[in-house]
């Protein structure tokens, strides 16, 4: 009886082995497919990264990340389905990356730093470093390594007999600066220098082109668009009626001043707030945060004036 139990159990495990290996093959050649990932450095032909990253975003679910070593791209094995891009160089230092979960969300935001952490090794405090009018209260951060990124949507793979591709053109997405100091005597002593600068985005949303507003500040107001037929363009019908529009503004703002801007929508209706909620169900509303909502951004004019004291008011309501 011992001897039957055994050979029984022994053709169990033999048939849970060839079924568990049938599925495996199943899921690798029924579902995914070799694509060829190239990147094109045609607006960047000088740039040398040595590695790059590719992001898949599908519809829903997980995104999926592919590291290439150099610039040139390779052969990746993809699931089937319909996807958004993005893709950047991996090989920084001073960024990290933040809200990978979906590309509109995808945040490329600066390292905080202290004011003179570059000259901390030789015993200078960044306390008491002066600072741009107006610019006291802002984060100070690293200067961000050089970036190439690009993106792309209504990426479909589908299950045919050759190989697909998918090409995308990188091109730089930080800015550099050179500066020059003169007519300043005795820098013979000088063992270091170090400089700032204010009202920089905190960040960058590469699958926007978008800088990152959340590190800003912004307007925003609340906007139903249509055609002059009347069918709708923003916010989507599942979502209501009105939905946030946003447009980054600077904040070189005084004290004692009043300032009132004018929103011009005549040629652009901004950016989709970079803060809006997400629904858990991503079809819910196709819009991500901080997506151009018609291409081009909200106008506006800004008055500045005097700020008028009104003295004290009962607000008292009965």
């Amino acid at each position: 009886m011992k001897k039957i139990f055994h050979t029984v159990t022994m053709a169990a495990l033999l048939v849970a082995a060839t079924s568990c290996e049938h599925k495996e093959l199943c899921l690798d050649h029924a579902h995914a497919v070799e694509v060829e990932v190239v990147f094109d450095w045609r607006n960047a032909p000088n740039a040398a990264p040595a590695s790059m990253s590719l992001y898949l975003f599908p519809g829903d679910g997980e995104a999926l990340r592919y590291d290439f070593t150099g610039r040139d791209g390779g052969t990746i094995r993809v699931p089937i389905g319909k996807y958004e891009a993005l893709c950047l160089n991996s090989d920084t230092e001073n960024i990290v990356y933040r809200n990978t979960e979906r590309k509109g969300t995808f945040e490329v935001p600066t390292q905080t730093s202290p004011l003179l952490g570059g000259l901390s090794a030789l015993g200078v405090r960044s306390e008491g470093a002066p600072r741009a009018d107006g610019a006291e209260d802002e984060r100070v951060a690293l200067s961000p390594d050089m970036l190439w990124s690009d993106h792309a949507e209504s990426i479909e793979l589908k299950h045919v007999p050759v190989r697909q591709r998918i090409t995308l053109y990188p091109e730089q997405s930080v800015c550099r600066y050179t500066v020059e100091i003169r007519n300043v005597e005795n820098l013979k002593y000088v063992f270091g220098v170090s400089g700032s600068i204010s009202g920089l985005a905190g960040g960058l949303l590469p699958g926007t082109d978008m800088p990152n507003a959340n590190k800003g500040a912004y307007l925003a107001v609340k906007v139903n668009i249509t055609t002059k037929d009347g069918a709708r363009v923003y916010p989507a019908e599942s979502v209501g009626e009105y939905d946030w529009a946003a447009v980054a503004v600077g904040t070189n703002w005084q004290a004692g001043k009043k300032y009132i801007y004018t929103l011009d929508f005549s040629e652009g209706a901004g950016k989709v707030d970079p803060e809006k909620e997400q629904p858990e169900d991503p079809t819910v509303d196709p819009f991500d945060p901080g997506e151009d909502i018609l291409g081009s951004p909200i106008k506006f004019t800004v008055e500045v004036s005097e700020w008028e004291d009104a003295g004290a008011q009962d607000i008292t309501t009965m």
